[in-house]
């Protein structure tokens, strides 16, 4: 297991990202679906990591991240996503798009909340 790995090479802190894919058309999230495989891990599941490593004796970072699909790097990039990297992307309905965002936010906010992570990282 990860986590023992880090302990036993003396590591102080574990850092858990979980994607979530960002439709900039509709402003909605959702998983992150690759090849048939779902890639964003359950809350319930990084609640689950989280105390193990805290178990441990490790502290924790969460870090969630967002990706969006851009069809301009499709010949570039397996995946049908991309973290937003060309510049001339835009958000179709900002509102609702920071909206859902500001509520993916407040999920792991909580979770790390109620858990007693050291570090949220956005």
């Amino acid at each position: 297991m990860l986590i023992a790995e880090a302990k036993a090479n003396c590591a102080n802190y574990v850092e858990f990202s979980n994607i979530r894919l960002a439709d900039l058309s509709t402003g909605t999230f959702s998983d992150v679906i690759e090849n048939g495989v779902d890639q964003t891990a359950p809350l319930a599941d990084v609640a689950r990591a989280v105390d193990l490593a805290q178990a441990q004796g490790l502290s924790v970072m969460l870090k969630p991240q967002v990706a969006v699909h851009d069809p301009a790097y499709d010949q570039y990039n397996s995946a049908p996503w991309i973290n937003m990297v060309n510049p001339a992307l835009t958000i179709a309905e900002p509102a609702r798009f920071f909206a859902n965002y500001k509520t993916e936010l407040l999920q792991r906010a909580n979770l790390a909340e109620q858990h007693h992570v050291a570090l949220l990282s956005i």
